[in-house]
């Protein structure tokens, strides 16, 4: 597809979080492809976008090839999306190697994304350190192992497949062999266009298996670091 465009952009994680650079982009396109059910973003976009598509595919790869069909109705094309969009964004990733196979031209846009509210309601930042590790447990059994002395956040911690409900499985078990029950842990749903508060449950690793049935796909699971038990000094034998 010589001379065609993919402009990947976001919203962000509601439609106030769109930055100057994506509108200006969106301006440009002659079509859209979203999977974003946000009736009055869409009629917003639809206001100076000649053709969009809102269309929430089964797939990732149901989501490329539709987005891909969309392009031939106008080109440069907007992929909009929501967060960062490389950020746990599957069909993101593979729209952009499928497009450069074929010669199309992309061109990515970021966005907010749920880092960036996460450290703000979580204060992630208080004591002065980013030490933070980010794990996707969706792919828990591709290789992400628990670390104890880093504060974590665990993404994808609900709904899924049977793959992903497996992996929710290990997880849990794996967390509290190395965690005490009552040690805290926090479930997290940032601000977004369907909560527009979010939402923080507070919860132990004890009390996982039975609070996940309360997140979804954009929860976050939070658990501070578990610091080592102090160790008192031998006494010394007179």
């Amino acid at each position: 597809m010589k001379d065609k465009e993919i402009i990947i952009c976001s919203m962000g994680l509601k439609a106030g979080h769109i930055t100057f650079e994506t509108l200006a982009a969106l301006k440009t396109c002659r079509s859209v492809y979203t999977s974003m059910s946000d009736s009055r973003l869409n009629s917003f976009i639809g206001s100076f976008c000649r053709d969009i598509a809102v269309d929430a595919a089964a797939s990732p790869e149901a989501t490329v090839d539709a987005a891909l069909r969309q392009l031939k109705k106008g080109s440069p094309l907007a992929f909009l999306t929501y967060g960062n969009p490389f950020f746990l964004n599957k069909p993101a990733l593979l729209l952009r190697e499928k497009a450069l196979a074929q010669g199309i031209k992309v061109q990515v846009l970021e966005g907010v994304s749920s880092i960036d509210s996460l450290f703000n309601m979580l204060l992630l930042a208080e004591d002065g350190g980013y030490d933070v590790r980010l794990v996707n447990v969706g792919e828990y059994d591709r290789g992400p192992r628990l670390q104890t002395g880093i504060d974590t956040l665990y993404f994808m911690v609900g709904g899924g497949s049977e793959r992903h409900a497996a992996n929710i499985k290990k997880f849990l078990a794996d967390l509290q062999k190395l965690y005490p029950a009552d040690f805290p842990a926090a479930l997290v749903n940032c601000p977004n266009a369907q909560l527009p508060a979010g939402r923080v449950v507070d919860t132990t690793v004890g009390e996982l298996g039975k609070d996940l049935a309360r997140a979804d796909k954009a929860t976050t699971l939070f658990i501070r670091r578990l610091q080592a038990p102090v160790r008192r000094p031998a006494k010394r034998r007179s």
